[in-house]
């Protein structure tokens, strides 16, 4: 059975065209999402993106930001994150001076946000890649299986993100050293993903969660609060305590070179179905000539149609999911 292809427009309603923003003319970018028509619930994408341009605390050019978030269980986490994610950013005492620490700091205090407001344990959470940019740094947080690769001149690609799932060793050794299990090739046979925003009941064991209801005022439980149900250091100090299923970023400094030519950031929808090196191929063909340090930069319509084409061509491999990408094509003769 093919997959029909109808790209989202409300999805990506609140980004702007990067090379637009502040007088910077380095970089340009296009993005395309499609919805899968069989698994979505009720016909709903679940992926979101933004790109967004952030003022430092002087009210000058500060820094670009560009986010990809893949919910599951519902849409409502990755809202969340398009709604939330930029203020906690901005509104954090490490921005702009120290951006690695601020990113970790947005992820942790936006995840607890969202556990309280949801109000009750839910199944609901999203995977977020955000990439913040100064002048010619990428900073990029992970929490989940996005991935962000660049596209180098010679045509190879580099890999910026690790996936952070079931599939990957080490995730699965961290769950399981805090008592959780991996069943399946997921979390309690559930949870694809070892880290993301939201999925309240998967931040801590099992056997921590029983123990905590044991504790909890009855009354407060049968509300289903989350204050009352997660145990209270991690909303007192979400900092300070580890848990199974991580808000906690994965965190890579990134400096641009003048090999670097553009950069892909999408949902697994798209990694399941294309390797780094098809996707870095498709995307360098769809951009020539103006793909290359010197050449100037393609226009974000230009850039657009090649994301479209890129998952065009992808869900004809049979999607599975709903897939989002975004491609950031850098003039890096002008860095």
């Amino acid at each position: 059975m093919e997959t029909k292809v109808a790209f989202e427009e409300e999805s990506v309603a609140s980004s702007q065209p990067l090379n637009e923003y502040g007088g910077k003319p380095q970089l340009s970018a296009g993005w395309a999402t499609v919805r899968n028509n069989i698994l979505s619930k009720g016909g709903i994408n679940e992926d979101r993106l933004y790109t967004r341009e952030l003022l430092d605390k002087n009210g000058a050019d500060g820094v670009r930001l560009i986010g990809v978030f893949d919910g599951h269980g519902g849409s409502e986490a990755a809202d969340y994150l398009i709604d939330h994610l930029q203020p906690a950013i901005r509104s954090s005492k490490f921005y702009p001076r120290d951006l690695p620490a601020c990113l970790r700091d947005a992820f942790i205090r936006t995840d607890v946000s969202f556990i309280e407001e949801m109000g009750a344990v839910t199944k609901c959470g999203s995977t977020a890649l955000s990439i913040a940019m100064e002048g010619s740094i990428l900073y990029l947080a992970n929490v989940g299986d996005c991935r962000a690769v660049i596209g180098h001149a010679d045509g190879t690609p580099s890999q910026l993100t690790e996936d952070l799932n079931c599939e990957n060793q080490k995730e699965v050794e961290r769950i399981e050293k805090m008592g959780g299990r991996v069943v399946g090739g997921r979390v309690y046979g559930s949870l694809a993903v070892t880290r993301s925003i939201g999925d309240g009941d998967f931040k801590f064991t099992r056997v921590e969660m029983e123990e905590t209801k044991k504790k909890s005022n009855p009354f407060a439980y049968q509300e289903r609060s989350m204050r009352s149900f997660l145990p209270q250091t991690y909303l007192n100090d979400p900092h300070g305590t580890p848990t199974m299923v991580s808000a906690i970023p994965e965190i890579t400094v990134h400096h641009l070179s003048q090999q670097d030519r553009f950069l892909v950031a999408a949902t697994d929808g798209l990694w399941n179905l294309m390797s780094n090196e098809e996707v870095v191929d498709f995307v360098q063909a769809g951009l020539m000539p103006k793909c290359g340090s010197g050449r100037g930069l393609p226009s974000p319509k230009r850039i657009t149609k090649v994301a479209q084409s890129l998952l065009e061509h992808a869900v004809k491999k049979r999607a599975h999911d709903d897939v989002t990408v975004v491609i950031i094509v850098f003039d890096t003769a002008k860095m």
